[in-house]
């Protein structure tokens, strides 16, 4: 599922930390944001073709990224995303409520979510 392909992503990238400080001076991280709906694929260009996907689900993922840095979580979804999750897969992660928020150009509220796997003192 998707969140667990977060967490495998975050965790190879732990495992290979001194690797990155010794050879790079510095250890990649990354925040991520998830969130549903429909987006619109199409390829463009007649030169120098392109895949370009659209739609506004792109654009509330992108301003929810945002709020990663100002809530500190690496990982927020969207309540849509967690009322679709199975009990099952509930089970093994922890959801903090960051509250419903408006965001930047969107004008309806969003109810965000920051993740973390149960046991990891989220």
């Amino acid at each position: 599922d998707a969140l667990e392909c977060y967490f495998r992503m975050r965790e190879k990238m732990a495992r290979r930390e001194t690797y990155y400080l010794q050879r790079y001076g510095m250890a990649p991280s990354f925040k991520a944001a998830l969130h549903t709906g429909k987006v619109v694929a199409g390829e463009m260009g007649v030169v120098k073709r392109e895949i370009v996907y659209s739609g506004d689900i792109l654009n509330t993922t992108a301003r929810m990224l945002e709020q990663c840095n100002v809530y500190g979580e690496p990982f927020i979804i969207s309540g849509e995303i967690v009322a679709q999750i199975s009990e099952p897969v509930k089970k093994r992660y922890a959801f903090r409520p960051l509250g419903n928020l408006t965001l930047r150009g969107k004008l309806r509220p969003v109810s965000l979510y920051g993740v973390g796997k149960v046991g990891e003192g989220f």
